[in-house]
């Protein structure tokens, strides 16, 4: 069983934290791509940390279960140890899932000319400290904080 739960733990992690990198502020969807996106100069006011949690999906779960399946099928009685070790498996696969997360940035911004303030959570990709000017694209549902050099 603990050979199951390794397992289980080696096929999920690459696959959740491949799936959480989409709140990089280096990251674009492909529609966004040769858009043109508005961008306002604003000052860091305020930087914390934060947790960014992976983005929720089944696979943890059909992997956990998979396993928990081929485990089961090398028991003597395998009808009922196939249906136990999928469940287990299945269960065990979605709370390991669920623990994964990526480091994130809030970052409180006033735009320089308007005077709006911004809070924003991404991925703690780029550098970003307090009184640095930084530039602000895209929109108010998809706004990134880029550092200007």
């Amino acid at each position: 069983m603990r050979a199951a739960i390794l397992l289980s733990l080696l096929l999920i992690a690459p696959i959740a934290s491949v799936s959480a990198g989409e709140q990089s502020s280096r990251s674009y969807q492909p529609y966004e791509a040769r858009t043109a996106q508005q961008v306002r100069v604003a000052r860091v006011l305020h930087v914390r940390e934060v947790r960014i949690q992976a983005k929720k999906t089944h696979t943890g779960t059909v992997v956990g279960a998979a396993v928990g399946y081929a485990v089961g099928d090398k028991i003597n009685d395998r009808r009922t140890a196939r249906v136990v070790s999928s469940v287990l498996g299945g269960a065990t696969g979605r709370a390991v899932q669920g623990k994964f997360y990526r480091r994130g940035l809030e970052i409180y911004v006033q735009e320089s000319g308007s005077g709006k303030t911004w809070a924003i959570v991404q991925e703690a990709d780029v550098p970003v400290q307090v009184g640095d000017v930084v530039a602000l694209v895209g929109s108010r549902r998809n706004l990134r904080v880029v550092p200007l050099d």
